[in-house]
């Protein structure tokens, strides 16, 4: 499952980086339409594991073309468009994301499933407590103040006294 998360996370940068590229003047809604990307195909792929929707969908999608496009209409369709709360709808942005981004996280996912590793749902609220913690600013400054706690400064620009 951890290899299953660094995955998921390196799909994750790489989807914000693309957006980021398209769309520079958007980050924090960037960031927010990557993470609801991997969240929602992620829920998913879970609930295809468990039968709750036909099996073999997200595979055959990443087969196709324009994939964020069938992605969102395959949200739709099963009911999932509820789930993701957009800042901006995604559907009226038309971001663009490389096709083979969209693949790579697809692959992997449909990967776990057919070795039959099965997706615990706790995995979802992993997720989303990785990508809380990749956006807080609370996080730098705790990290800043653990270090400032320790004694570890480091002052640039001035030369040891000798």
């Amino acid at each position: 499952m951890k290899t299953l998360l660094k995955q998921t996370e390196r799909n994750w940068k790489a989807i914000a980086h693309n957006l980021l590229l398209n769309y520079p003047d958007l980050p924090n809604s960037v960031r927010q339409i990557a993470q609801q990307i991997v969240l929602v195909t992620f829920c998913l792929a879970i609930c295809e594991e468990r039968k709750v929707v036909p099996p073999g969908q997200l595979q055959q999608i990443s087969k196709q073309t324009n994939l964020y496009l069938r992605l969102t209409d395959y949200w739709c369709e099963v009911g999932l468009s509820h789930v993701s709360n957009f800042s901006i709808d995604p559907q009226q942005l038309n971001p663009t994301i490389a096709d083979d981004l969209l693949r790579d996280l697809l692959s992997g996912l449909a990967q776990s499933v057919s070795q039959g590793d099965v997706i615990p749902i706790a995995v979802l609220g992993q997720l989303h407590e990785m990508f809380l913690a990749k956006d807080s600013p609370a996080a730098k400054v705790s990290d800043v103040s653990k270090r400032k706690a320790a004694g570890a400064y480091y002052t640039p620009g001035r030369s040891p006294i000798t």
